[in-house]
């Protein structure tokens, strides 16, 4: 099930938003023993939340089978947090990188930071019924995209809130 879909942020009213988000974080709650420790955090804790963090860099490896995020996370009450995200056995849903490079590398109207950069603006933890897991994000001001991997790791560190951030896409091809 998808929760943070276009229809989603149409909710006319918040009663309709509220509900969604008891669907999520039962859910979450229910798929949560089977996560790995750091995928669970980064579902559950508040510190972790990826909703409104810019992103740095997307480094996709295809030989490697390996996705490596890096991202600036939090806010002004839980602080900011450098995150790097880095999923093995790991290929994208749409695979189309030019798509992923441009949302990336988007120039428009600065945000309250005065930044002009891209942000995940919802991300969704799901088990994968193939086996492994999925992380889907969706950015804003467009595109959204799915991992699909096996295992997961978390590094992080306290930041200062970001400044201007382009982010920028890595592909590295096998051979």
């Amino acid at each position: 099930m998808r929760w943070f879909t276009d229809a989603a942020y149409t909710y006319e009213n918040e009663a309709d938003w509220n509900t969604m988000l008891d669907s999520y974080y039962a859910h979450l709650q229910k798929i949560e023993a089977g996560l790995p420790r750091s995928l669970a955090a980064l579902a559950l804790e508040p510190r972790l939340n990826l909703h409104d963090a810019a992103i740095r860099s997307i480094d996709v490896d295809d030989a490697a089978h390996t996705v490596t995020m890096r991202v600036v996370a939090g806010d002004l009450q839980v602080g900011y947090r450098d995150l790097i995200l880095v999923f093995r056995g790991a290929t994208l849903a749409p695979d189309n990188l030019q798509l992923l490079a441009f949302a990336l590398g988007a120039r428009y109207q600065t945000d309250h930071w005065g930044e002009v950069t891209t942000i995940i603006r919802a991300q969704e933890v799901d088990v994968d019924p193939e086996g492994g897991f999925i992380l889907r994000l969706r950015l804003w001001p467009f595109h959204e995209f799915a991992i699909n991997f096996t295992a997961f790791e978390l590094e992080e560190s306290p930041t200062t809130p970001p400044g201007s951030i382009t982010g920028e896409l890595q592909h590295r091809r096998p051979g």
